[in-house]
């Protein structure tokens, strides 16, 4: 009795490592690939980006931001926030972010040409050209008391005039000393100056630029004003005196540089306290907090901000408001077309303007869904009817089903949904009950017929291989037909049909059969042993079978059919003539030239195929049986599915034809008497396990 155990335990080891494909999924390279991103993630915990090395120009240093580094609001900008507490992203105040690019982005440009207005003083340099019946140049620079030296003609004092008098200037001066003179003049080095930058600015203190140096560059070359700094009312103050005031919303909103003075020597730039700030959200083109100056309105904020959006609802603006330091309010403003006066309403300091959208959904309009051309969203016309919809029936897919379509509506009271049947036929047959009339938002669905499309997948060896729709009952020889029938390669014999409702039935049959035996197994592990010995060896074979349970468990069945085969001719009309179900899988192998030995031989291999031949022969073709064979359980599992065994077949003698294979098992001797102990469930178990490995093996295309 054991012994035929032990041939069922190898054969179920040898079947299972062989033939059997992992029902698991391994990792591939593209999934590793795809992991990369979150390795080098995890890899790079802990680590931070360091700050970029510092950029120096002209005794400034300009930090930078470190990679990811958060955004810091300012004071302003979290009093504002607090105020919106709907907005998922904080207002910030407007103009400050251009000063970021540094100095070296908004620096005057050192070809730039000298206007001119300019004024000459000390440090500058020319270059003076003579042609004519004297012809020379030479290079002079402004000294420290403002005079220059010309040849011939000495020291003279140039500071002060503009440059564009110079040429004249020099003409004169060098007249009396050249005859018939032709000059020319050209700035050949800007002298520098010194400047100073004070208040609300980040970087505050004294500056060496150039001469050419205007305030807005001078305010980019110290990083700007700080969020606590004026971008309206920037001071410049010349000899104690402040003789200008720079707006730089001016200068960001209309491109407007005519506040931007050019620098002299010893200026100072003086950036005092923000005024008033407004901010305003939601939909205007530029949200953000604005500086405003007195007396400012909600127009002039919705002018900074870029004006209002299409989609503004403008029946109510809201205005959130500090009110004498003590409580915030609210303000609903109507500002629409009537009452354009609102637009008017004076703006106090710290108020939030929240600009609301209309209402999203479209009114005026109905839907046409499902098995029609040109579904979608269509304009809801007075008086407009079903038929406007789809007005023919070549407004209709093929697929249309014309018994019934569905008018869906909704009730603008109690917001209940009802819905109407209509009959199309009836309706392109002139019946005008069928044609309802159309209100906001109906919705109009025509369904398509229930037609599920069978198919099955035909490959191998036929002449057009593929997947092909199928009639209801068409059998077997129609699609071999349909494929252009067999190539002169195909082996019919060997062909593999696969079906989905028959492998539901197999693996529903072995889950019954494997749970049955695992309840007798459970069941007569339960008795107990007085030897403990033998009790011992009883726990080691239930551990035993459990794992041949398990691995039987996982087995799938791939729901191999077994037809015989045959030319189209033949099989018309017979019973392997089968009919056709959706999903079925046909494959026409080619003509195989080997027979495979597997198993307990000298050499296992496939040997060419010869006519006539036995077991014995191939068997004895490869060294024949070697001594851990049992040869009293010899299988030949046919190219078409079907196995031959030992005990019902002289697998010696027996015929083998292309594409078989003879399996050789191994024998296992175990002195140990199992007649005590499980004998009928334990032969059951293995007969089970075994002969299902052997039959998976030969269903595997």
């Amino acid at each position: 009795m054991f012994n035929k155990l032990k041939r069922y335990i190898c054969i179920l080891i040898l079947f299972t490592f062989i033939f059997q494909i992992p029902a698991y999924a391994q990792i591939n390279a593209e999934q590793i690939k795809a992991l990369a991103p979150e390795i080098a993630k995890e890899l790079g915990k802990g680590e931070t980006t360091g700050p970029t090395p510092a950029s120096k120009e002209e005794g400034v240093v300009t930090p930078t931001k470190s990679l990811g580094e958060k955004k810091v609001l300012s004071q302003i900008e979290k009093l504002m926030a607090g105020t919106e507490e709907a907005e998922e992203q904080p207002l910030e105040q407007f103009g400050y972010s251009v000063f970021q690019g540094g100095p070296s982005s908004f620096a005057p440009a050192e070809n730039q040409t000298v206007g001119p207005e300019y004024i000459i003083g000390p440090g500058d340099s020319f270059s003076v050209i003579l042609w004519g019946i004297s012809e020379g140049s030479f290079q002079v620079t402004v000294d420290k008391e403002g005079k220059i030296t010309l040849p011939k003609a000495g020291v003279v004092g140039v500071a002060g005039l503009r440059y564009g008098d110079l040429k004249n200037f020099l003409t004169h001066a060098l007249d009396p000393y050249y005859q018939n003179i032709n000059l020319n003049v050209s700035m050949a080095k800007l002298r520098s100056i010194r400047i100073y930058i004070l208040g609300e600015v980040n970087r505050p203190g004294s500056y060496l630029v150039t001469s050419l140096t205007g305030v807005f560059n001078a305010l980019y070359a110290c990083g700007g004003p700080t969020k606590n700094g004026t971008l309206r009312k920037i001071k410049l103050i010349r000899r104690g005196k402040t003789i200008a005031a720079a707006d730089i919303y001016d200068f960001l909103l209309n491109g407007n540089k005519s506040g931007d003075m050019l620098l002299e020597d010893g200026d100072t730039i003086f950036v005092p306290l923000i005024g008033k700030v407004v901010g305003i959200a939601g939909n205007v083109y530029r949200p953000a907090i604005y500086e405003i100056n007195d007396g400012a309105s909600l127009k002039d904020l919705f002018y900074v901000a870029g004006g209002l959006m299409p989609i503004s609802y403008l029946n109510r603006v809201q205005i959130q408001r500090v009110v004498a330091n003590e409580y915030r309010t609210v303000l609903d403003i109507d500002v629409a077309k009537e009452q354009m006066q609102n637009q008017y309403l004076p703006l106090k300091n710290m108020d939030t303007v929240k600009v609301f959208s209309i209402y999203p959904v479209v009114s005026d309009v109905v839907f046409l869904e499902g098995a029609v051309k040109h579904p979608g969203t269509y304009q809801l016309k007075p008086g407009a009817k079903v038929k406007d919809l789809i007005p023919t029936l070549e407004s209709l897919i093929t697929d249309s089903y014309l018994g019934r379509a569905e008018l869906v509506s909704i009730d603008p009271l109690d917001k209940t949904r009802k819905v109407r049947s209509l009959d199309l036929k009836k309706l392109f047959a002139g019946d005008e009950s069928q044609n309802y009339e159309l209100k906001p938002l109906d919705r109009l669905v025509v369904h398509s017929e229930k037609r599920e499309e069978q198919s099955v997948t035909i490959s191998g060896e036929v002449n057009v291989p593929g997947i092909y729709a199928i009639e209801e009952g068409e059998k077997l020889s129609s699609i071999i037909e349909r494929a252009g029938g067999y190539t002169d390669k195909a082996y019919i014999f060997g062909t593999v049909f696969i079906r989905k409702s028959a492998q539901a039935n197999q693996n529903n049959s072995l889950n019954k059969l494997t749970d049955e035996l695992e309840r007798r197994i459970l069941a007569e592990s339960s008795v107990k042993m007085d030897n403990p010995e033998e009790a011992m060896i009883v726990q080691q074979r239930y551990t035993l079978a459990k794992e041949l349970l398990a691995k039987l468990r996982k087995t799938q069945a791939l729901g191999r059919v077994i037809v015989k085969m045959d030319t189209v001719e033949r099989l018309k009309g017979t019973a392997n003539d089968i009919v056709l179900e959706d999903g079925d899988l046909i494959a026409i192998p080619r003509i195989s030239s080997v027979v495979s030995i597997l198993g307990e031989v000298y050499d296992s291999k496939s040997v060419l195929f010869e006519d006539g031949r036995t077991a014995s022969y191939y068997i004895n073709k490869v060294g024949g049986l070697n001594k851990s064979a049992d040869r009293s359980s010899l299988y030949v599992i046919r190219c078409d599915g079907t196995v031959l065994s030992s005990e019902r077949n002289n697998i010696f003698d027996t015929q083998v034809a292309r594409g078989d294979t003879i399996f050789v098992p191994q024998r296992i001797e175990v002195a140990f008497d199992w007649g005590k102990w499980w004998t009928n469930t334990l032969d059951a178990l293995f007969k089970t396990a075994s002969t299902y490995a052997i039959i998976r093996t030969a269903t595997k295309d």
